[in-house]
């Protein structure tokens, strides 16, 4: 009796200890399968967060390369728009007048119909200004020459705004008289308030416009006169309008 209850013992034992071996078993295995999905998922998960960061910084990248080629871009529209405006500008102040379109047109309809076109230019600039003028008195001069005995008063006239006029001749007769040859050239000097101009050389009758305070000229006409020896100038002084 004593024996019989010892084995059943000893088989609950054994049983008890098969299903501890068994229980201890099956966790380990259920433990390795936890280790196993664990690391498993931890690898998957560092790979995408791998992968989604390297996604990142392309994206980010990307996003820099995209706002400075905006940045380009805008600073290159502005540059656009500032030379734009700066033509803009140029040409509000160059563009040509309704009165000097006109002009142009006439002048390249002319050339057009066979006209040279330095005759056009030509005639334009020789196309005498509006004006009006007053004449005023034929005042006379002795023309100097080497022979010439004279007081300076009279080789030289002064006409409205302190314009002085004289001139140097040739004596006639190869220079043995000492009045000058009328059909020779003679140099004729101007001064206005005291300051020399240009001289102007030539046969007589000689023109010459001297520009005069304001929107005036004094236009000068020298002739040789009907007094031997002398020289006429008849001048007029002009508004221009």
């Amino acid at each position: 009796m004593q024996r019989r209850r010892s084995r059943r013992n000893e088989e609950r034992r054994r049983r008890l200890f098969g299903i501890f071996l068994k229980l201890l078993v099956a966790g380990g295995v259920f433990g390795m399968l936890i280790f196993y999905a664990y690391e498993v998922g931890y690898r998957v998960a560092k790979g995408e967060v791998a992968t989604l960061k390297a996604q990142l910084d392309s994206a980010t990248s990307d996003v820099a390369k995209a706002k400075e080629q905006a940045e380009g871009d805008r600073a290159a529209l502005n540059e656009q728009r500032k030379q734009s405006e700066q033509l803009k500008n140029l040409y509000e102040q160059t563009k040509p007048s309704d009165e000097m379109k006109d002009i142009i047109a006439a002048a390249q309809a002319r050339i057009a119909e066979g006209f040279d076109p330095k005759r056009v230019s030509y005639l334009l600039r020789t196309a005498p200004l509006p004006r009006q003028c007053q004449a005023l008195p034929v005042r006379r001069f002795l023309v100097r020459t080497p022979k010439a005995r004279a007081l300076a008063s009279s080789t030289v006239v002064r006409l409205e705004d302190g314009i002085d006029v004289s001139a140097d001749g040739i004596g006639a007769d190869n220079g043995r008289e000492s009045w000058f040859d009328p059909d020779l050239p003679v140099r004729l000097h101007l001064a206005q308030a005291g300051q020399r101009l240009p001289d102007l050389g030539g046969k007589l009758p000689l023109e010459r416009s001297v520009p005069l305070h304001g929107n005036a000229e004094l236009h000068l006409t020298i002739t040789a006169s009907v007094n031997r020896g002398f020289a006429d100038v008849a001048a007029e002084r002009c508004e221009l309008k």
